[in-house]
């Protein structure tokens, strides 16, 4: 795997979430092998800028926000929600190229999603068919030590269905693919596990369930089960190459009737929340310490992950270093 240790496929990658990202507030977040000072101005705004002022080096992350702008702790260089510095109290002329290195940021499902690649995004971050009526638990995160691109290739490892979720897949799975950046699979499976998840959905005479997973960018995941009003989005953070954090939100659509939506609805998306969980988290004992290095595969039960891993392969990837390289090369142009 030809890949380069400081480069990740160009994609939208969640830094935290929206309600822990007050007004005026900064927050530190560790994403893609680097530290980013993470701020919401007081119009609402938000950007995420790599914490080392370039000016001297002195870590914003310590620094506070000043209307607009993040202001740094020791010389109070401001910079805007771009990086690009608005402010420097000793100095009217602002050097042309002044500009702290940024990340496009955009707030989805109730998480802030940074965009690493190409100045205009290829892809907008995915959304479940619900339009705008639906229901949506807090979201959850976790952290695992390994590789990001373990949790995503998981969700396409249907060998592993059968040895830690007691899934049996029926027949052979549907693959499709809307753009490059994108790779889908759907199957039906029949339950075998025991588990209280297991037991409850067999109580619901789901004997078997039909599901639906998109993988978009190689680290977000929109997981549907279908014939049930259950959809979860797994977002993957890289925080180095050797340790990740997790984003799990789950939605349902609103209920038709007004009252049954006012008094069910908040408490049947916690539940559904709660309950896939249960199923996602056994995978974190199998995950931790795991490598992605696929040398003996077998052609027809791990023919999906092979499918998936030939896709992760080609996307296209970019380092932070060669941001601020085509950053540099377009200000001296």
């Amino acid at each position: 795997m030809n890949i380069s240790e400081n480069a990740f496929p160009n994609s939208w990658y969640p830094l935290c979430r929206s309600i822990d990202l007050r007004s005026g507030k900064v927050r530190t977040c560790f994403a893609l092998g680097e530290r980013f000072a993470v701020f919401r101005t007081v119009s609402g705004k938000v950007g995420a800028l790599q914490a080392v002022c370039c000016h001297m080096g002195a870590n914003l992350d310590f620094g506070h926000v000043r209307g607009e702008a993040l202001c740094c702790p020791m010389h109070h260089w401001e910079y805007s929600h771009t990086g690009q510095c608005t402010h420097i109290p000793i100095d009217s002329n602002i050097p042309r190229c002044t500009k702290q290195q940024s990340l496009l940021c955009v707030e989805h499902y109730g998480l802030v999603f940074a965009w690493l690649g190409e100045e205009d995004p290829s892809f907008q971050p995915p959304v479940f068919p619900l339009g705008e009526k639906f229901h949506i638990a807090s979201p959850r995160h976790f952290y695992f030590d390994a590789p990001y691109q373990t949790g995503a290739a998981n969700a396409y490892d249907q060998h592993h269905l059968h040895s830690v979720h007691r899934r049996e897949v029926i027949d052979s799975p549907k693959f499709y693919q809307r753009i490059d950046q994108h790779f889908g699979i759907e199957f039906q499976a029949n339950i075998i596990g025991r588990s209280i998840y297991d037991h409850l959905l067999i109580s619901m005479g789901k004997k078997q369930v039909h599901i639906s997973i998109d993988c978009w960018g190689g680290n977000l995941l929109l997981m549907n089960h279908l014939g049930t009003p259950n959809h979860m989005m797994i977002a993957l953070l890289p925080i180095t190459h050797k340790r990740t954090r997790m984003f799990a939100v789950t939605l349902t659509p609103r209920l038709t009737s007004p009252v049954a939506n006012f008094i069910f609805g908040k408490l049947m998306v916690n539940i559904m929340h709660h309950l896939t969980m249960m199923f996602v988290k056994q995978d974190f004992r199998v995950l931790r310490g795991m490598h992605l290095k696929p040398n003996i595969l077998l052609p027809k039960a791990d023919d999906s992950f092979i499918r998936w891993f030939h896709y992760w392969e080609a996307l296209p990837r970019t380092s932070l270093a060669q941001q601020v390289m085509k950053n540099r090369k377009s200000k001296e142009s």
